[in-house]
C-alpha cells in the first residue's frame, strides 16, 4: 500500500468519519468490553508490551490495513466496534476539515482521530505511538479509528523494552568484538610462534651446515699436512714445501 494520502481522499475520510461519529453519537454506542483478541503484530523493529487485556485487540497499522485490503468483511467482524490497541508510525498529523478533530495517518495506511488535541500535539512525524481506539471500519479500504487517546503505559513499556532489547544488542556486539580481538590475539601468537619455530630451524640448519664446512676443511688440512710431511720426509731440504706445511699449520696437527 503506498505511503501516504492525496489531500482530497483525507477530506473523504474525515467527512465520512464525522458521519459515523454523528450516528454514533446518536444511538449507536459502541461496545468496547468485546472478549476478542487479535494477533496482529508490530512493525519491523518494534515489540508489544507483554501485559495484554483480554478486552482489547492488540494490532499493528500494517496488518490492520493489510487485513482490509485482504477481506474487508472479516476485517470489520475483527476490528470495527471493537476496542482496539493499534501501534504504528506516524506519517502525519492533521485536523478534519468540519470538526477540526486532530487525525492522525499512522504509516499511510490507517486513519485515527484523537479526541484529546494535547495527546496530538506531542505527536512527532516518523514516531511510533500505541494508541488505544475503537475500530470503525474502512473508506476506500483504508482503516479508520475513533476515540484514540495515546497509550502512555504501553508507549513506556514499549521504550523500555526495546531499550532492553538495544542494550541486549549492544552486549551482544562488545562480546563479539572481544572474541574476534581475542582470536585475532591468538592467531597473532600462532603466526609469531611458526615464525621462531621457522627461524629456529633455519638457524640449526645453517650451523649444521657451518660443522659440515669446518669438517670437511678440517680433513682437506689434515690430507694435505700429511701429503707435506710425507713429502718433507723424503725430501727434507725443501724450503718451499716446509713453509707452506708451516703456514698450514701442519706443525701444530703433527704435535
Amino acid at each position: 500500500m503506498k505511503r501516504g494520502i492525496p489531500l482530497i481522499a483525507l477530506t473523504i475520510i474525515a467527512f465520512t468519519l464525522i458521519v459515523k461519529y454523528s450516528a454514533t453519537q446518536s444511538g449507536a454506542r459502541v461496545n468496547t468490553q468485546h472478549t476478542d483478541t487479535g494477533t496482529g503484530t508490530l512493525p519491523t523493529g518494534t515489540r508489544m508490551p507483554e501485559l495484554h487485556e483480554s478486552s482489547i485487540v492488540y494490532v499493528s497499522a500494517s496488518d490492520l490495513a493489510a487485513a482490509y485490503e485482504a477481506n474487508e468483511v472479516a476485517a470489520d467482524r475483527t476490528y470495527k466496534g471493537k476496542a482496539v490497541e493499534v501501534t504504528g508510525y506516524i506519517d502525519r498529523v492533521v485536523k478534519a476539515a468540519l470538526t477540526e478533530q486532530p487525525v492522525v495517518d499512522l504509516g499511510g495506511d490507517v486513519t485515527a482521530t484523537l479526541d484529546n488535541e494535547d495527546d496530538a500535539a506531542i505527536l512527532r512525524r516518523g514516531h511510533v505511538v500505541i494508541m488505544r481506539c475503537t475500530g470503525g471500519g474502512s473508506v476506500l479500504l483504508r482503516p479508520y479509528l475513533d476515540h484514540c487517546k495515546v497509550d502512555y503505559d504501553a508507549e513506556r513499556e514499549w521504550i523500555r523494552q526495546n531499550e532492553q532489547q538495544e542494550e541486549q544488542r549492544k552486549q551482544q556486539r562488545e562480546e563479539q568484538w572481544e572474541q574476534a580481538q581475542e582470536q585475532a590475539r591468538q592467531e597473532q601468537a600462532e603466526q609469531q610462534a611458526q615464525k621462531q619455530a621457522r627461524e629456529q630451524a633455519d638457524k640449526q640448519a645453517t650451523d649444521d651446515e657451518l660443522k659440515k664446512i669446518e669438517h670437511l676443511e678440517r680433513e682437506h688440512v689434515q690430507q694435505v699436512c700429511a701429503a707435506y710431511s710425507h713429502h718433507l720426509t723424503a725430501y727434507p731440504q725443501d724450503v718451499a714445501v716446509e713453509k707452506q706445511w708451516k703456514e698450514m699449520g701442519c706443525e701444530k696437527n703433527d704435535n
